[in-house]
């Protein structure tokens, strides 16, 4: 699997699973907002925990948000909800 930090345009998301390409698009615009308000340390959270969580959905389709966000937390020991609200904030 392959992950690229680019643009999603406009859309809120932090992060995509492009199935014909077998690649986790994370949001460029979203890890310069954490980086900017948060360091980079929180910026390289925000993308591990993202592609762990499109990871899951990937490798379970039809699984949950929640099924998802307890995955990348496992994995990267980041909460992706407070994630969240840090660009938010």
């Amino acid at each position: 699997m392959n992950v690229r930090i680019e643009s999603l345009g406009e859309a809120p998301l932090i992060a995509e699973y492009d199935a014909e390409r077998q690649t986790v698009r994370v949001n460029a615009r979203m890890v310069e907002r954490m980086r900017a308000h948060h360091g980079e340390a929180a910026a390289s959270d925000l993308i591990r925990t993202a592609v762990a969580h499109e990871r899951f959905h990937a490798e379970h389709p039809g699984c949950t948000e929640a099924e998802a966000h307890a995955f990348a937390f496992a994995q990267t020991q980041c909460d992706p909800h407070a994630l969240e609200l840090m660009l938010r904030s």
